[in-house]
């Protein structure tokens, strides 16, 4: 379904991670939904070790959970290295600088399309423009050569046979 006017897109997956950064820098809190998180992470293979596994019947995560996790990966030789803690406000940044630089290639992509028109629509007019001429040319050489042969026998043809 296309989106509404009245209607602002959500990324879903930003605002969880947003949650779970924000989580593992307080000591107290909840993440909620956690049958969708929990679904989210098994998708993506994020690793929960032993004795971790999030309880899908909760109403919510603690905090000191995700944190425990974290710590738990974080400490593990085995996982790969998890991203470093950044704030609400990098993430923002983050998530903006994605949104320009789509929004760059984009515009790289339209001004490409753009040139390439305009240098299609020029060649066509220096193509025509080029017939023109070469047809006018013709048409004054033609003429030119009836004059010469219209000419009386007696005249001379050049300026400087006087």
């Amino acid at each position: 379904m296309p989106p509404q006017p009245h209607c602002k897109a959500v990324d879903v997956g930003a605002v969880i991670s947003d949650a779970i950064h924000g989580c593992t820098r307080k000591p107290t809190g909840r993440l909620y939904f956690p049958t969708l998180i929990h679904g989210l992470m098994k998708k993506a293979k994020v690793p929960v070790p032993p004795g971790e596994a999030f309880t899908t019947n909760a109403l919510s995560i603690e905090c000191k959970t995700v944190d425990r996790i974290r710590k738990t990966l974080r400490n593990d030789p085995g996982q790969p290295p998890l991203a470093p803690d950044s704030s609400p406000m990098e993430t923002d940044l983050m998530h903006e600088v994605r949104r320009l630089k789509e929004k760059v290639t984009e515009l790289e992509t339209t001004l490409e399309r753009s040139a390439q028109a305009h240098h299609t629509t020029m060649k066509r007019a220096l193509k025509a423009h080029e017939e023109t001429l070469l047809k006018k040319m013709e048409e004054r050489d033609t003429r030119l050569m009836t004059e010469l042969k219209d000419m009386p026998a007696g005249i001379s043809r050049r300026p400087d046979d006087h």
